[in-house]
């Protein structure tokens, strides 16, 4: 059994730290030809992307992201204008306050994997959070030209930027100084909760499952940062476990379990990483499995479709991060979820607590479903009465 304790930011960004769960999604992997909708046969999930890094391109003077695989090398360059198509994204009053230079980042970057916005990357950056001299960051980059996900980036950026609380990862920086974008967010050193579930599955050498105490603790964090969220009127739009990071928490010799800490996140994996869990829909690339029937139907997105989503976060927790609907199509999915037709399946050994907190998730009225603060309370129960 892996020993979680002890992981630093050199052994995460040389691969190291990744090279046994790369092992296992390696049985997993799917070839780059595949086509078909129907996930019901294909293990899951997919593979975590290889190292690769950013380094400087003596040919040229400029530096790359990326290098061999799937992710394109994307040359960083200086700014030519403040007044380009990317300026109008990041350049507005609040965010300027998170403006740094390329010099507080390090060069070395480990890719994660990208989506619509572009590549997505570990690295170390300096100053950028109170009390650390370096620290282990979440880099995106802007790549897309579309105005649409242009938008998509900024609403982004102002949720994290306005949300400071100890369960959502916060903005870190800007870097405006070179094409493409660089943005900064915290990240967690354990990385994504889906992958540790699943690497959990592997006995000999996976971290230990997440047992009960754990998973109701991990619930009552993520509600008390969609609390905060939706207290701030923003609303998240991809909760699952994938985009919650996991670490260790503050050991107290009094719990039972290992303490952990989590943050909410988006870490905008679609095109490789998390392919599976997404799938284009009225236009647009959406992780269908997760979203309320008022959202696949009207693009009616709502503090209460976060809580829907939430839901099937507490059952991902709950299936040691089982795909939902596995032996449905996304097609499938669509249409009988729309029709109020399906919910997932809740396991009859349960706590009902949680078992009853799911399905008021799903209530296929948003009205009646339970506001986070509610499920804050719930968990928050669930939380003292689990001893964790």
């Amino acid at each position: 059994m892996v020993t979680l304790n002890a992981v630093r930011t050199g052994d995460i960004l040389s691969g190291d730290w990744q090279k046994t769960i790369r092992a296992e999604y390696m049985k997993h992997r799917l070839s780059a030809d595949t086509t078909s909708d129907d996930v019901s046969d294909i293990p899951y999930p997919l593979i975590v992307p290889g190292p690769r890094s950013l380094r400087p391109d003596t040919g040229n003077g400029s530096s790359h992201i990326g290098g061999s695989g799937s992710t394109p090398m994307v040359p960083l360059q200086p700014r030519q204008s403040p007044r380009s198509s990317s300026s109008k994204t990041t350049g507005a009053n609040g965010l300027d306050r998170f403006a740094i230079g390329p010099e507080r980042i390090d060069s070395d970057w480990n890719p994660l994997g990208s989506g619509v916005f572009g590549g997505v990357y570990l690295t170390k950056a300096y100053g950028v959070k109170h009390g650390e001299d370096c620290s282990l960051v979440l880099v995106k980059t802007l790549t897309s030209k579309d105005d649409h996900v242009h938008q998509q980036f900024r609403e982004e950026l102002d949720l994290f930027a306005k949300s400071n609380h100890e369960n959502v990862a916060g903005l870190l920086g800007i870097c405006r100084e070179q094409d493409p974008i660089i943005v900064l967010f915290d990240y967690v050193t354990w990385g994504n909760v889906k992958h540790y579930m699943v690497w959990s599955r592997n006995r000999t050498e996976g971290p230990a499952p997440l047992n009960e105490a754990q998973i109701v603790s991990i619930s009552y964090q993520v509600a008390q940062g969609m609390e905060h969220i939706s207290d701030q009127r923003f609303v998240h739009k991809d909760l699952a476990a994938r985009n919650i990071l996991i670490g260790p928490g503050i050991a107290d010799p009094s719990m039972r379990s290992q303490p952990l800490a989590v943050k909410i996140s988006s870490l905008s994996l679609q095109e490789d990483t998390f392919m599976l869990e997404y799938h284009t829909h009225r236009n647009q690339v959406l992780p269908v499995r997760w979203l309320a029937p008022e959202v696949l139907a009207d693009d009616d997105y709502s503090m209460k479709s976060d809580v829907w989503s939430f839901g099937v976060l507490l059952w991902e927790l709950y299936s040691c991060g089982e795909m939902p609907y596995q032996l449905l199509s996304n097609d499938d999915v669509i249409r009988e979820v729309q029709s109020s037709q399906l919910t997932l399946d809740v396991r009859e050994c349960l706590p009902e607590a949680a078992s009853d907190l799911m399905r008021s998730c799903w209530h296929s009225d948003p009205r009646h479903r339970p506001t986070f603060t509610d499920i804050r309370d719930i968990t928050g129960q669930l939380h003292v009465e689990t001893g964790l």
